[in-house]
């Protein structure tokens, strides 16, 4: 529940932008902010909360950002200003930061190895469920109530979820508490700011912004700077990192992150350009649109589903580049989807890319987070969880930029003013949106075809980095593993580590 309403919180206040404009006077650059404002307190706490709960304990960590998730929401639904909204969106960006990376420690501290991998696999779907249900649920509220009621459905789901959590979720903690590294904090909270801000600029305004370009730049270096002090602390006997890069010696951990990364990057422009195609293209209302990413979701199930079969017979490295291969053929296929294609077709290659995502997203948090230990789970967990939304935010800056560039380079306007053809060169749904305005529908086919061209452009780079995944897969990963089945030494560790569970339990 608690990763589900912080997918649900990105997604579904972008169908009450509108009623914001209106209601509390909310310009251009107050509803960006709106939204960057969650993202940016949301990167700047992820590797410090992950330090707090294994130093505190997690489930104290996750009950208390509910509940702040809670209580903002209230406030948030009843904001006046832009101002408030902002400053509300940013606390619930703080509360967001332990609700996604806390549960997944919690997965590996509290399964069994044969167990885990369904463990993630559920958090994995859920994560993937909440995409679509934000506008299904967004449109459905904002179209019976008022904007802050997307805010205001947070707080009986707090309510429960946090009732749940007392009664039925074990504490864990590290069993030697990690010493608070204030000054890794400062840095990489800076540096992952920094660099969130500068990807977030050049998906809106461009990738050769001077803002964008400069501040990625400076976070980048300062994240550098981070990761050279975590390794000198690493090598001195009895510093305490607040990262530890001896998990980077780590094959599994090391490719099992970076898998990771390629998937969420290639993933990023799908999720991008699927919600325009079906409301700017097929005309269909945020409803639909929501009802229509549904196979995407179906996929990825079954993904889920015939990955275990296949990573009990033949190890994660099969399972994972099985899924690598789903989905460059799911994105070669949706790449020649035209104009005249049915539904079917689209519904057909949502679900072979959802299934790839299934065995990529489950086999590589798996692979990844078995190789963490119990002790700094909450840390190694943010740590991934930071370089996954990175890897998204890149990618809808440079996917982003590929699509509008083809987009605009196949859209010809001749014979019309300058001012219309600026309107319409801004953006797909500012194209149908003049092209509605001026009746023509020569003009709407026309803004519809760049799309796909764009679009098409655009799928066929998803698909050379989806096969670039599966080639790493094959060269880097270790052929046979996190495969189930174990010695009895194996047998053994898993049962020093529920016994190590009650420990932390009792």
């Amino acid at each position: 529940m608690a990763v589900l309403i912080t997918g649900l919180d990105i997604t579904v206040l972008n169908l009450a932008m509108p009623q914001l404009a209106t209601d509390i006077g909310a310009s251009t650059a107050d509803l960006q902010w709106i939204i960057n404002s969650y993202v940016l307190a949301e990167a700047a706490l992820l590797l410090p909360i992950g330090l707090m709960a294994d130093r505190w304990g997690r489930k104290k960590i996750l009950i208390g950002a509910l509940v702040l998730f809670g209580v903002t929401s209230l406030f948030a639904a009843n904001a006046e200003t832009s101002a408030q909204l902002i400053i509300a969106r940013t606390v619930l960006g703080l509360g967001a930061a332990a609700l996604v990376p806390i549960p997944f420690a919690l997965v590996r501290v509290m399964f069994r190895e044969d167990e885990r991998t369904k463990a993630f696999a559920v958090l994995s779907g859920i994560t993937m469920l909440s995409l679509p249900l934000g506008p299904l649920l967004g449109g459905w509220l904002v179209s019976h109530f008022w904007w802050g009621s997307v805010f205001l459905i947070n707080v009986p789901v707090v309510a429960f979820t946090v009732v749940a959590l007392i009664v039925l979720l074990p504490e864990s903690r590290a069993s030697q508490r990690p010493r608070v590294d204030l000054a890794g904090i400062v840095i990489s909270s800076l540096g992952l700011v920094l660099l969130t801000f500068g990807i977030i600029e050049a998906g809106r305004l461009s990738i050769t912004d001077p803002v964008a370009l400069g501040s990625s730049a400076l976070g980048i270096v300062v994240l550098a700077g981070f990761i050279f002090r975590e390794r000198l602390l690493t090598r001195r006997p009895g510093a305490e990192p607040l990262l530890d890069m001896s998990l980077f010696r780590s094959r599994p951990f090391t490719w099992g992150t970076i898998l990771s990364v390629v998937v969420f990057f290639a993933i990023s422009g799908l999720l991008f350009t699927l919600p325009q195609y079906f409301q700017e293209v097929r005309d269909n209302d945020p409803m639909e649109t929501g009802v229509r990413l549904l196979p995407v979701i179906l996929g990825i199930a079954i993904g889920v589903i015939a990955y275990n079969a296949i990573l009990n017979r033949f190890g994660a490295t099969v399972g994972i580049g099985l899924g690598f291969f789903l989905i460059a053929v799911g994105m070669g296929a949706a790449a020649g989807t035209t104009l005249s294609s049915g539904y079917g077709y689209v519904f057909g290659w949502s679900v072979i890319i959802g299934a790839g995502l299934g065995f990529v997203m489950v086999g590589t948090a798996a692979v990844a987070m078995n190789e963490i230990s119990e002790e700094r789970s909450g840390v190694g967990t943010a740590m991934m969880q930071a370089v996954q939304r990175f890897a998204s935010a890149l990618g809808v800056a440079i996917l982003g930029a590929i699509f509008n560039a083809n987009y605009r380079g196949s859209l010809e306007l001749p014979g019309l003013p300058e001012e219309t053809v600026e309107a319409a060169r801004d953006s797909a749904p500012a194209g149908v949106e003049v092209a509605r305005q001026l009746g023509s529908d020569e003009l709407l086919t026309t803004v519809r075809a760049a799309f796909m061209d764009g679009m098409s452009v655009m799928l066929w780079a998803m698909c050379g980095i989806a096969i670039a995944g599966l080639l790493l897969t094959v060269v880097m990963l270790p052929p046979r593993v996190l495969a189930t089945a174990k010695t009895d030494s194996e047998e053994g560790d898993a049962s020093s580590d529920r016994d190590a569970l009650a420990g932390y339990n009792g």
